[in-house]
């Protein structure tokens, strides 16, 4: 039985240990959890990394006339934010969520690599200015490659192994992940810290507010069952299979996990 989320955490671990370019990478502050909307699809993104800032800047969405740049319609104020994320009574820094088994279709390493890139490099809760594109994916590919080139043990074997694959191996995957309600940003109503007349050209650049304007209802505020906070009483473990995903006890945490341990997984 393994718990593919702890094995990614590892591998996190190696690469930053291996890799220079990724030195500043903290594993043990970033949050690796298993997407709530599961899927098997052959199509969409694969993971994704998420920088745990504490709140974003207040801002609205505009409506502008057609042809112009004349905001004829504001919304209410809103605030984006992520929940605060503890694991082992820690606060993280990140968190990479995995949209397994869609992941695990094919050789994952170089997704787990693509989205530690995506970390700034001060790790301080943002992401690397860079841009997806040629450049971004051959520098991914580069420090792959520098990985596997140092990496010792079995490690790397297990980075680059499929679901079939761990399946043969351990029998059963599992992974800890989110439950269903959670939600990234989480969007909230707040009042104006400024008139619109101020706000539109400041957040808006080259546009402007019409004489008369509609102030229209804030959309898609989160719901109030959205977690404002996620600690591991939260989470969910699933078995993810060839056939599908089900949920399984918590304890089944603590099996999962005593069956790596004797793993030679890294020298």
């Amino acid at each position: 039985m393994l718990l593919y989320t702890d094995l990614v955490r590892d591998i996190a671990r190696d690469v930053a240990r291996r890799v220079p370019d990724l030195a500043h990478i903290d594993a043990d502050r970033i949050a690796f959890l298993a997407a709530a909307r599961c899927t098997s699809h052959r199509t969409g993104n694969l993971a994704i990394c998420y920088g745990l800032n504490r709140q974003a800047e207040p801002t609205f969405s505009v409506w502008v006339r057609r042809g112009t740049r004349k905001v004829i319609a504001v919304s209410g104020w809103v605030q984006m934010r992520v929940p605060r994320v503890y694991i082992n009574g820690r606060e993280m820094s990140y968190l990479i969520l995995l949209r397994l088994p869609r992941l695990l279709r094919q050789n994952p390493l170089e997704t787990i690599i693509h989205e530690l890139y995506h970390i700034s490099e001060g790790f301080d809760r943002r992401m690397r200015p860079a841009r997806h594109g040629a450049l971004f994916d051959r520098e991914v590919r580069r420090l792959m490659n520098v990985w596997l080139a140092n990496a010792r043990g079995d490690l790397p074997r297990l980075a680059q192994m499929t679901l079939r694959q761990l399946e043969g191996e351990f029998g059963a995957v599992l992974a800890q992940g989110v439950p269903s309600n959670f939600r990234l940003p989480i969007v909230e109503p707040v009042r104006g810290p400024e008139s619109y007349q101020r706000a539109v050209p400041r957040l808006y650049p080259g546009h402007s507010l019409a004489a008369l304007y509609q102030v229209r209802p804030a959309q898609q505020l989160s719901p109030e069952e959205t977690p404002r906070v996620l600690t591991e009483r939260d989470l969910v473990l699933r078995h993810y299979h060839t056939r599908g995903v089900e949920r399984v006890p918590a304890e089944f945490t603590r099996y999962s996990r005593n069956g790596r341990r004797s793993l030679a997984l890294s020298a």
